[in-house]
């Protein structure tokens, strides 16, 4: 997700999506509220706004890994393969909530809480579905 729009409110920050690295989850033009909590209090299935290469990102936490020098975060969007690294200088904040269609869903109760958990796990086995079901669908490999 790139920056479309960016307003900084006290702790709080206000964007507009734009992208599809986390669709369905998130669409193009859903305004995300994002606050900066301790990386101690980040879980698996947050969702995080990051900085790389001077645009915001905004993906999935898959892992969080305590070292020496502090954490690094292992994120990963929705509708993609690849994971990122993601270092604390990096870390911008965690969506708290998102506004569509004039409804704001907060995504930090507990039944969502446990949705972002299910797709972080469940995420590389519907990729390696869909990839068996084409393979399947085209004849699975067969020379007709």
């Amino acid at each position: 997700m790139n920056q479309a729009l960016n307003k900084k409110s006290q702790d709080l920050i206000f964007i507009e999506t734009t992208g599809f690295s986390m669709w369905p989850f998130l669409r193009t033009s859903d305004k995300l509220i994002v606050k900066k909590p301790h990386l101690e209090n980040l879980n698996m299935g947050d969702i995080m706004l990051y900085t790389k290469d001077n645009q915001l990102i905004c993906h999935r936490l898959i892992k969080k890994i305590r070292h020496k020098d502090g954490y690094a975060l292992y994120v990963r969007g929705d509708n993609s393969k690849s994971i990122e690294l993601v270092y604390e200088h990096m870390f911008e904040g965690k969506v708290i909530a998102v506004l569509r269609n004039n409804r704001i869903k907060n995504i930090t109760l507990g039944y969502q809480r446990f949705i972002n958990f299910i797709i972080v796990i469940f995420n590389p086995l519907i990729r390696g579905s869909l990839k068996i079901a084409k393979f399947l669908i085209k004849g699975g490999g067969k020379n007709e």
